[in-house]
């Protein structure tokens, strides 16, 4: 199975049984996420390119699952609105401990909420690629596009479209909520489902609250 059609059947899958898991129409869904009628049904069926970004990012934030789960790069289904959040698998239980009191501080302190954007994508993706020392043209072919669309992508003129995403973080192990700015932790999600390393809420919480308590995570256990 060649990269792209493995990338629409993963996508294809997860759609079809998020959909049949709300008990909506394929019509319902499609006026939910603002594309066509027939798109659903075509993107189910593989019969059309992978959706763009924008509508992939749609469909996360309705079915409350991870970009990453979404497009099949993690099995691990975990809320993208708040209810949980994954810790890191080297998380100790005091550590555990101190991240639910700051996780608590955080929750009641204001924190404004920011839309999403994806302003930090082009410094991200400069920043893995000179980390590990590849050039814009050997990114380029591996992710099977021309020079100048690194460029284009690292520059802030042009976002990649949902495949070349994929490719770019199964290349750098990084998941793809944290470069579209969705998520604060560069980690994939661990299909691991441990107690000590999932911490759920029971209300849901704000973006920018989630992201908060990443960052501590991330810098407590590091």
């Amino acid at each position: 199975m060649k990269s792209s059609e493995y990338k629409k059947s993963h996508l294809s899958y997860r759609i079809k049984k998020l959909r049949y898991e709300k008990r909506i129409s394929q019509a319902e869904l499609a006026k939910i996420v603002g594309i066509g009628k027939s798109a659903i049904s075509d993107y189910e069926k593989q019969e059309k390119s992978l959706p763009k970004l924008n509508t992939i990012i749609k469909l996360a934030h309705y079915f409350d699952v991870s970009v990453d789960f979404l497009v099949g790069i993690t099995n691990n289904r975990i809320p993208l609105n708040g209810s949980q959040i994954q810790l890191p698998l080297n998380t100790t239980m005091e550590q555990y401990e101190l991240i639910k009191q700051v996780s608590n501080l955080i929750i009641t302190s204001k924190v404004h909420f920011k839309e999403k954007d994806f302003s930090e994508f082009p410094n991200k993706l400069k920043l893995l690629r000179l980390k590990t020392k590849t050039s814009q043209k050997q990114l380029a072919d591996i992710l099977t596009v021309c020079h100048s669309a690194i460029s284009a992508y690292e520059s802030g003129k042009h976002m990649p479209y949902i495949d070349a995403l994929i490719n770019i973080s199964k290349h750098f192990n990084i998941s793809i909520d944290y470069l579209i700015g969705l998520s604060d932790d560069p980690n994939l999600p661990h299909n691991k489902i441990i107690k000590p390393y999932i911490l759920c809420f029971t209300d849901c919480i704000k973006r920018e609250q989630i992201k908060a308590i990443q960052r501590f995570a991330i810098d407590l256990t590091n």
